[in-house]
């Protein structure tokens, strides 16, 4: 019992000092943006109206993203069912892996409402084995809808 209690304080100890260093990389990180950033604004030729312009254009694009995320988590109540339904009947950790990318999926096809994929999706959940080429189809989907969105 004290071996497992051990192990368990091991592992917390190690967990911590993951976050502890990952927080400290990304503060590293930051104050290089900062600086670099800062030498830029210094010895930056173009002007503050370019510069504002650029802003707004990744303020804008930061937005969309947003809305986009808050879009994608007010789905219909319909699609979510299917989507509960298909995590359920999973049963091992290999299945409900490729599970979750296949209702990510269905979600995108719906979103774009493009049938093939739709029924690739479904036929993919049939299947004992589930490719990453869903994944790629995937990402294809979320570079095509933000094509269509700019």
């Amino acid at each position: 019992m004290k071996s497992s209690t051990k192990v368990m304080e091991a592992a917390w100890i190690c967990a911590a000092e993951v976050v502890v260093q990952r927080e400290e990389e990304e503060r590293v990180e930051m104050l290089d943006k900062i600086r670099k950033q800062n030498v830029k604004d210094k010895y930056e030729l173009g002007n503050a109206a370019t510069r504002l312009d650029q802003e707004l254009k990744e303020q804008q694009l930061q937005w969309h993203k947003k809305t986009e995320v808050r879009r994608l988590r007010q789905m219909p109540t319909d699609e979510q069912e299917v989507a509960l339904q298909a995590a359920e009947s999973s049963n091992n950790n290999n299945r409900k892996t490729g599970s979750i990318y296949a209702m990510e999926n269905q979600r995108l096809a719906m979103l774009m409402k493009d049938s093939k994929l739709r029924q690739r999706v479904k036929n993919a959940l049939i299947r004992k084995k589930i490719r990453p080429r869903i994944v790629q189809d995937m990402l294809a989907l979320e570079r095509r809808y933000t094509e269509v969105q700019t």
